[in-house]
């Protein structure tokens, strides 16, 4: 598969101060820190669906556009989680691949934690952008994450019309008119403060 390569912007991103929790042998990414060159001081903790491929050296559109976000909201840093650590283009086959590594339950448990320590460490700035979530496995993993989200107000972009928060490709290249809105759960329902 050829993939278009992106790289991370140096205007907005400290390229060399990049961090990332993955294992490269079961193709799966944790966590990415990008830390910003901004003046801010706080972190902004990200949740999407799944990793595509940006790691510490390359990065991808979606990931361009929450530094982006990022950036242009004055954070300091940036960390991204996914409901599905596995890395996957693709996101309508994440299902398959997290169905083909016998060890997907095991990495999951693991993901999940790295999630729930995170927002344990920053309530006050998470993001929610999975887009829909397709698949049990994939849907169990985001009402895990829901879970713990539970009681506290979050961001989201809006709303898909299947009731999962908006994924950052829907957003309008200029990120700017797109400010998040504080969102809460009513049992498992997003709703906007």
């Amino acid at each position: 598969m050829n993939l278009r390569k992106y790289k991370y912007g140096i205007t907005k991103a400290s390229i060399n101060d990049i961090e990332i929790k993955a294992d490269d042998k079961n193709k799966v990414r944790y966590k990415l820190t990008v830390p910003l060159q901004n003046t801010g001081v706080e972190l902004l903790t990200v949740i999407m669906l799944n990793p595509s491929y940006a790691n510490k050296i390359k990065s991808d559109r979606t990931v361009n556009r929450i530094i982006k976000h990022g950036y242009f909201n004055n954070y300091a840093k940036i960390e991204v989680f996914n409901i599905s650590p596995f890395y996957e283009p693709s996101s309508d086959k994440v299902e398959g691949v997290m169905k083909g590594n016998v060890l997907s339950k095991k990495i999951n448990k693991i993901n999940f934690n790295y999630i729930e320590e995170a927002i344990k460490n920053n309530p006050s700035h998470i993001l929610l952008a999975t887009g829909n979530v397709k698949g049990p496995i994939m849907r169990d993993s985001y009402h895990s994450v829901l879970g713990v989200l539970l009681d506290k107000q979050f961001m989201v972009f809006d709303i898909t019309k299947g009731g999962y928060a908006w994924h950052p490709r829907n957003l309008r290249n200029t990120i700017i008119e797109d400010k998040p809105r504080m969102a809460k759960l009513k049992e498992t329902k997003i709703i906007f403060e």
